[in-house]
């Protein structure tokens, strides 16, 4: 989960090369550190927890810079309502593929495309319904819809055109 802040891209855009090496230095130190207290508590999962804590520990801290550089609130950085709202719908769009999958008796290659378009339709109808998109995001899907249309319409015309 901490994979989908891509924050170390963020902080090469704006050049913040120093920050990012203070960071994985203190990762590093962390790790070395609290290791073998993670291995003997914790045995096998201790070397997985002190991975996970270093990972949260560089997240925290490269959000924090991105913070100061963008001169703007933690409520603003990472906009909660909607990275939960996404979540929610995203989980509750997974329910009518995982029924689709577990009710049909057909071969995987005609129910892997189908549990697809159900995911997608109700995923996109759960963002749509609760007002997940922003204005400029609901532009761009219908100038992209209206691309894709007018390349159908025009493909007609030259077939009849060609009669």
């Amino acid at each position: 989960m901490l994979a989908a802040f891509q924050t170390d891209g963020v902080l090469r855009v704006f050049a913040e090369m120093r920050c990012l090496f203070n960071i994985n230095v203190v990762r590093l130190v962390l790790a070395l550190l609290m290791m073998g207290w993670f291995l003997s508590n914790f045995k096998l999962m201790g070397a997985v927890l002190i991975t996970l804590v270093g990972m949260l520990l560089a997240k925290i801290m490269a959000l924090t810079r991105i913070r100061k550089v963008l001169e703007t609130s933690f409520s603003e950085l990472l906009p909660w309502r909607n990275l939960g709202g996404i979540l929610l719908a995203a989980m509750v769009a997974a329910i009518p593929a995982i029924i689709l999958n577990s009710k049909l008796d057909i071969p995987v290659l005609v129910l892997m495309p189908l549990s697809g378009i159900a995911y997608m339709g109700t995923y996109s109808a759960l963002v749509l319904a609760f007002g997940l998109l922003g204005k400029d995001e609901i532009a761009a899907i219908k100038r992209s819809l209206y691309v894709w249309n007018r390349g159908s319409v025009q493909s007609a015309r030259e077939a009849g055109l060609g009669e």
